[in-house]
């Protein structure tokens, strides 16, 4: 007798608005079989298939047109974060926790970028511009995508390294990061040598990017030697870019420093803002009570390796949108806890209270400190800093594919006698920079805090300049507001599209959501939808059985819907069901892919049961 017959009852199908409530919503087939997928409801697999595939194809229509309607390059940005974020690699091959992580990260990093957009809107509203060169934009944009093609270099996203510090604040170390990731912090770390005019020249991707990081964000005492000038005035523009980002909800740390328009012009002139009077004023007004002293007696970020601090990488603390209130991380303002119980255990609590608060307080203080030391130290616009940039030039002419037009344009960089950037190029890139600083997401700040890696907020600044650079030369201020509006609706769409659903009825739980899922060497965005079925029930003998299933369902081009069913009993049985929604491909899946499948799975720890292929209107078949 098949397990599956057409028109008997099949799978629950996808209807976001009528979730179980109850233990009466959930339809069992009850007839004494103890064959596999048992879970069933009262609608028959050819409905099911129908009502999957016109959800997902709704979602799928919901984000060509959303990008469609953003300009080339802004939807080039949005199209790449949702690509990283959300590819096969990136999600279900990590496991179901990284892939509602990535769906809330690619979340965070969308409205991040409309917040940058609606900033540059302003900001060239007001007259400060932030155009930079072709030739700058080229040597950006091509150094960026060099890194990401290398092995694993996709780490060095903004989005998945946002996710990558949040995984951090969870449970992982440095060591245990991408080994792309890895090596990259290590080498921006590692102190530059004392004559760097008698190095080889640099043949790697990885090597520029520490080279442009090191002269674009340099770190006082170790890039640049130390001063003791004072700090210059605040001009014009910083006073009006620290007025606007706490207008935008920015982070308002009060860093006077945060745009230096220091004339980045010799390296004498760029170094004396090293000061610390930013630093105090930050101090004092993110944590009162915490001690105004020096900024040598608040640097040391070393201390952060107690893992009292983990509690606040919790999915639902305030790391889920540092970019939108990027202040109020600390709001883990345990205050009301000791209140609610008035009865004698209260005395202990609240000394652990206290300190827990006192930790968040000194992490929070050391944050600041970090984002002030970014801020204050300008771009050094030097000859070395040109040299880096022609190298970086005669890199990307012999090993990247550039199109005609920015093959001739790097080639007469490199022929350029220009010792230094011009002035007003150097104030662009410089303007554009401390946008991206000032946006830098709080769980990487609280990251590189907690786990000792100052050079992790330096990066994704510099990845996200890199994500930036194309655009500020493409649009005027209207335009920059209207998208920056655009990608917000955008990401607020996908995000209501993709919100994880997740019920418990007593023994059972469910999950399910939708997104897009990348796939392929194309990456092609193909809708999906993933559901967990968990359920723990008792034997006869009062032991503990558990099943766990997991279905997918893919709308795809070629092949119409696909559903995959994953169901895992007694510990170590795996059953498989392949259902599509045409007969054809159902038969060629049968004969050519079923017995790669099994030769895949064969050094895995569970033992294959049973493998069944159906199609719409026909009965399933065992493989």
């Amino acid at each position: 007798m098949p397990l599956i017959e057409s028109g008997a009852p099949g799978i629950r199908p996808i209807d976001r608005q009528q979730m179980p409530s109850g233990p009466d919503s959930i339809h069992r087939r009850d007839d004494g079989s103890s064959g596999g997928f048992r879970p069933q409801t009262n609608v028959s697999l050819r409905t099911a298939i129908r009502d999957m595939a016109a959800t997902l194809g709704k979602i799928g229509v919901e984000e060509r047109f959303g990008i469609q309607k953003l300009p080339q390059e802004v939807g080039d940005v949005v199209r790449n974060i949702l690509r990283q974020s959300l590819s096969v690699e990136a999600t279900l091959a990590r496991g179901i926790g990284s892939t509602i992580e990535s769906q809330r990260f690619s979340a965070d990093q969308l409205m991040l970028f409309s917040r940058m957009l609606m900033q540059v809107g302003t900001l060239v509203e007001k007259g400060y511009s932030m155009e930079l060169s072709d030739e700058t934009q080229a040597l950006l944009s091509n150094l960026k995508a060099s890194l990401v093609a290398r092995e694993g270099g996709e780490a060095l996203e903004p989005v998945l390294l946002s996710k990558a510090s949040f995984e951090l604040l969870d449970s992982k170390t440095a060591e245990q990061l991408p080994q792309a990731l890895y090596e990259v912090l290590s080498q921006l770390a590692t102190a530059p040598s004392a004559a760097p005019q008698t190095q080889p020249p640099t043949s790697d991707s990885f090597q520029f990017l520490k080279q442009l990081v090191k002269f674009f964000m340099p770190r006082p005492g170790v890039d640049i030697p130390p001063t003791d000038q004072q700090p210059q005035p605040q001009s014009p523009t910083q006073r009006l870019l620290q007025s606007m980002f706490k207008n935008f909800g920015g982070q308002p740390t009060s860093t006077p420093q945060a745009q230096p328009q220091s004339q980045p012009t010799s390296t004498t002139n760029v170094q004396p803002q090293a000061q610390q009077t930013s630093t105090t004023t930050v101090q004092s007004q993110a944590q009162p009570q915490s001690q105004p002293t020096s900024t040598t007696n608040v640097q040391p970020q070393a201390q952060p390796t107690s893992t009292t601090v983990q509690p606040q990488a919790q999915p639902t603390s305030t790391n889920v949108q540092p970019q939108s209130q990027p202040t109020s991380t600390t709001t883990v303002q345990p205050q009301a806890q000791p209140t609610s119980t008035n009865v004698q255990p209260q005395a202990q609590p609240t000394a652990v209270n206290s300190d827990f608060v006192a930790r968040q307080m000194e992490i929070r203080e050391q944050m600041d400190v970090a984002k002030t030391t970014l801020l204050r130290q300008p771009l050094q616009n030097t000859p070395q800093t040109t040299d880096a940039l022609k190298d970086l030039a005669q890199f990307l002419l012999r090993n990247s594919e550039m199109s005609p037009r920015e093959t001739v344009m790097l080639q007469n960089f490199v022929n350029n006698t220009q010792k230094m950037m011009p002035e007003a190029e150097a104030r662009h890139l410089q303007n554009l920079l401390r946008l991206c600083q000032q946006n830098v997401p709080l769980t990487v700040q609280q990251a590189a805090v907690q786990q000792d890696l100052p050079d992790l907020p330096r990066l994704w600044a510099f990845m996200q300049l890199c994500d930036m650079a194309n655009l500020t030369s493409k649009m005027n201020a209207r335009a920059f507001k209207r998208a920056g509006k655009d990608v917000a609706d955008f990401a607020t769409a996908m995000t209501k599209a993709m919100s994880p659903d997740n019920s418990v009825v007593q023994n059972q739980r469910t999950f399910q959501m939708m997104m897009p899922l990348y796939i392929g060497e194309n990456e092609r965005s193909y809708p999906t939808y993933l559901s967990v079925y968990d359920e723990k029930s008792r034997d006869a003998d009062g032991n503990e059985k558990k099943e766990t299933w997991l279905r997918l369902c893919v709308l795809t081009d070629h092949i119409g819907a696909a559903e995959l069913i994953f169901r895992i009993y007694d510990k170590s049985q795996l059953d498989m069901r392949f259902y599509f929604s045409r007969r054809d491909i159902a038969l060629e899946f049968g004969n050519l892919y079923v017995n790669q499948l099994k030769h895949s799975l064969k050094d895995m720890p569970l033992n294959i049961g049973e493998i069944r292929i159906g199609a719409v209107g026909e009965r399933m078949a065992s493989a």
